[in-house]
């Protein structure tokens, strides 16, 4: 829930995350799905094999979900291992990895699909469209969050986010305090950069 209070002379934007888990788990899901929808479509326009673009579009998303953990991991998760262990829990995710993961998937998909047609073309707009509908969720979340701002824009979460957390960890707001201190809106910044991609 997004609330806007007047507070001296300045509007303050607070998002209580209460329920930042269900909207970020809505807009992940929706952008997987849009993109995944979009470069089918894209492809069959264009006249692919569709079994194989099928497959190929497939692959290439279940290694973005594999890539987004897998780059999540720290170098001490990553020799545990080696060392034998099995993959550990996360709720880490990158979107970096899941970029890496997602051309690895579909090169290994290319290669073995012997599929002779171009394909990162076809991501180009469904990609940034999907990451900008995504941020909405880490947004609402407060997941990934900027660093502490005076501007008007900036942002507060509510005391049961991360953001607050993380801020009375620093000394930037003490237990009597109802918000964290304001936050740049990374998130927002990457919908806008990624909608003018």
């Amino acid at each position: 829930m997004v609330k806007f209070k007047l507070y001296g002379m300045k509007i303050l934007f607070i998002i209580a995350t209460t329920h930042g888990d269900l909207f970020y788990s809505i807009t992940y899901l929706t952008s997987i799905l849009m993109v995944a929808a979009m470069t089918i479509y894209i492809g069959f326009d264009k006249g692919y094999p569709k079994i194989s673009w099928f497959l190929l579009v497939m692959s290439g998303g279940l290694f973005f979900i594999i890539g987004e953990k897998a780059f999540s991991y720290s170098s001490g998760q990553w020799m545990q291992v080696f060392q034998g262990f099995p993959l550990p829990p996360t709720q880490k995710k990158t979107i970096l990895g899941g970029i890496l993961g997602l051309f690895a998937g579909l090169i290994l998909a290319k290669i073995w699909l012997r599929f002779h047609r171009p394909i990162l073309d076809n991501f180009a707009i469904a990609l940034p469209l999907a990451m900008a509908i995504s941020r909405i969720g880490c947004l609402m979340a407060g997941c990934c969050f900027g660093t502490t701002t005076n501007l008007p824009w900036g942002i507060n979460y509510g005391s049961s986010s991360m953001v607050y957390h993380s801020h009375m960890l620093k000394g930037l707001v003490h237990f009597h305090d109802k918000i964290s201190a304001a936050v740049h809106p990374i998130q927002v910044y990457e919908m806008l950069g990624c909608l003018i991609i």
